[in-house]
């Protein structure tokens, strides 16, 4: 049936090539401005009632072996089907092969919450742990390609936290995320108020990044200086007492 999606060469059905139907042909779609937007719409014309995305780099499932029937797709996400949203027909011998993966949100993750909000998760105090954003009212993760010490200043920043003394922290160190990757290759300067101010190199829900490689923080703590120092004059005066006994 004309605008039948099914995903190909996944590991499951859930994950694969987006190829799409027409006049009796499955075709591909290509992957150029492709993001989690689009891939909502084809989660949620695949039966997912609230998507959780993975958008892939080009061709991870590999080139189809029919031709790239869609071309500059794009979705709001509000859609029912691919052939709703805007797309071209531009024909083109490449194969950039648009893939994703769909997953249902935990009804703990599906919450309301302003876009690009951030929160840290899975860190023994408050001020550390692994950063999570939120985008469509779903918490996701950020992937540690490029992460440094100036993203996590910004992190610090925009949670009100100390950024005297920050530490980023990389391989999913506080425990990997149970929502998508909102965003990979985030490039800070240090300076910015919000994370959403910095630089990216791909737009939100595109990623090549897998579980494992959920980037975290740890903030500064006011106050912490004194209360070592503080810690150290008791230890010195209880030493120095004990020395003249």
């Amino acid at each position: 049936v004309d605008g039948t999606i099914h995903l190909a060469d996944g590991t499951d059905s859930n994950e694969g090539r987006v190829e799409i139907c027409s006049n009796g042909v499955w075709g591909t779609v290509y992957n150029s401005g492709w993001d989690s937007r689009e891939g909502e719409v084809v989660c949620k014309q695949l039966g997912f009632q609230n998507p959780k995305v993975y958008i892939y780099d080009t061709n991870e499932f590999g080139g189809g072996s029919g031709p790239v029937l869609l071309t500059s797709v794009s979705c709001t996400g509000s859609e029912s089907s691919l052939y709703d949203c805007s797309y071209s027909t531009t024909y083109t011998l490449s194969h950039y092969d648009a893939g994703l993966r769909c997953e249902n949100v935990e009804t703990s993750e599906h919450v309301s919450c302003t876009n690009y909000d951030l929160r840290l998760v899975g860190g023994e105090v408050s001020n550390e742990g692994r950063v999570e954003m939120c985008y469509g009212n779903v918490w996701g993760s950020l992937c540690e390609d490029s992460w440094d010490i100036y993203n996590t200043e910004v992190v610090c920043r925009q949670l009100g936290l100390n950024t005297d003394i920050v530490e980023p922290f990389l391989n999913a160190y506080f425990g990997e995320g149970l929502g998508p990757f909102h965003y990979d290759s985030i490039n800070c300067g240090g300076s910015e108020d919000y994370l959403s101010d910095c630089s990216k190199s791909y737009s939100i829900g595109v990623h090549n990044c897998k579980r494992g490689e959920e980037a975290g923080v740890r903030c500064g703590t006011k106050g912490r200086c004194s209360k070592i120092v503080n810690e150290l004059a008791i230890l010195l005066v209880l030493h120095l007492h004990v020395g003249c006994i």
